[in-house]
């Protein structure tokens, strides 16, 4: 399996645990969040869709791909990363709201 297949297993487990766990019991827990956590859920569909675009991108290269080809993949996986970077730190964010909000933040 290569690295691009097992980041989608990977990501597809982290996000069935978020939808199933994590954000569940941020709504019970923080209703208030509600929108934050709907608005990273729907989310989730549109990462995996550009993980497996970008799955079958590199498939389609073989190993005499031209350089322009090359090039191309390299920044559909710098977009990836960038969004995943994105999507990521605003969950850190919505997990940490209620810490934050109970004890502030340090200086």
């Amino acid at each position: 399996m290569d690295r691009l297949s097992v980041l989608q297993v990977t990501l597809r487990r982290h996000f069935q645990g978020e939808e199933k766990g994590l954000f569940r019991r941020l709504e019970i827990d923080y209703p208030e969040l509600s929108s934050q956590v709907k608005k990273l859920e729907e989310e989730h569909p549109a990462i995996l869709a550009l993980l497996q675009a970008t799955i079958e991108q590199a498939a389609g290269l073989g190993t005499n791909a031209e350089d322009s080809l090359s090039r191309e993949l390299a920044a559909q996986v710098g977009r990836l990363a960038a969004k995943v970077r994105r999507h990521e730190a605003a969950e850190t964010d919505l997990v940490m709201a209620p810490h934050w909000n109970t004890f502030g933040t340090a200086d």
